[in-house]
């Protein structure tokens, strides 16, 4: 019996060991590092025009920037931040970051599909023109739900306290609500990824195969959120001391074990589904394709409620 899970254990190994060289994973993660650093600061332009459109509070962003990311990124972000709120034009500010987060977060999530199409095996003979109609939706999609979970982090508070007399919520129930928000943007984070891993590869896959590597990336984000100012201090003690270039260096090095992490968690799901059915399948990026995977993930998810 030990030899028989030793045995699966082995295979699964090879399995990951084979995806990781074919998805390159080292360079994959260098060139989502690149267009996720073109798509930063066209974000942060437009979340400063947002917040001061809602005439929000940008003080209550900068605390949920603050826990989502390193302590060093956060003291080398911080005046970029600010400079980006502290923006008085904020309706030609909001239609300039919106052109260009369209197009360079469009960019990266194209180039997130290309690196875990070659993850899977299906790198080649794909639809260019699909992939990309597929990247800008899910860039879409992406925004608006960081939107929303920043406002839930930011506004969250100040949301449940405007609520409260509205829907007659206790200080109980009031406490509640915030103690479980956290675990609510965790989870909320954890189905992003995985619908990432679900919709974004042009294989045949299904919900559950995409569960494991999910679940790696959304822990592997979290403990490289708590451990990168560590990281920095005891191996690249010596960047910081190069100001702004040393800034871009530190941010890319971050964006780039971000990369890894997430093609990591592809690599995992890409050989979870070949353990367990021996085989993956392309779907070449057709429409056809998409709407089948969307109506199996919504039956999925019925039979899943059912049970």
């Amino acid at each position: 019996m030990e030899l028989k899970i030793n045995q699966k254990f082995v295979s699964f190994i090879k399995l990951v060991m084979k995806h990781f060289k074919m998805g390159n994973v080292s360079d994959s993660a260098i060139v989502l590092a690149y267009y996720a650093l073109l798509s930063l600061f066209p974000i942060l332009i437009m979340l400063g025009s947002i917040i001061k459109l809602l005439h929000g509070d940008p003080n209550d962003i900068l605390t949920y920037i603050k826990t989502a990311v390193p302590p060093s990124i956060y003291t080398m972000l911080l005046p970029m931040i600010k400079s980006a709120f502290d923006n008085n034009n904020s309706g030609g500010s909001l239609s300039i970051g919106l052109l260009l987060v369209i197009w360079s977060a469009s960019q990266a999530m194209a180039a997130f599909q290309r690196t875990v199409n070659r993850t899977y095996g299906v790198a080649d003979d794909q639809n260019p023109i699909m992939n990309r109609l597929i990247s800008f939706v899910w860039m879409l999609l992406l925004v608006l739900l960081l939107i929303i979970l920043m406002i839930l982090q930011g506004f969250g508070q100040g949301i449940i306290m405007h609520l409260r007399p509205i829907l007659h919520l206790s200080t109980v129930a009031t406490k509640v609500v915030a103690v479980i928000r956290i675990p609510f943007i965790i989870a909320v984070s954890f189905i992003i990824v995985m619908l990432l891993y679900y919709f974004v590869p042009s294989v045949k896959t299904k919900i559950r195969y995409t569960i494991f590597g999910s679940g790696i990336s959304v822990i592997g984000l979290m403990i490289l959120s708590q451990a990168f100012s560590l990281i920095i201090e005891y191996f690249f003690r010596n960047i910081t001391a190069y100001k702004t270039l040393g800034t871009f260096i530190v941010i890319m090095l971050w964006l780039y074990f971000i990369g890894l992490v997430l093609m990591f968690g592809a690599v995992i799901n890409a050989s979870v589904q070949e353990y367990y059915t021996g085989s993956i399948e392309s779907t070449r990026g057709s429409v056809r394709s998409i709407i089948t995977n969307a109506r199996k993930f919504r039956s999925e998810k019925k039979n899943t409620t059912k049970n």
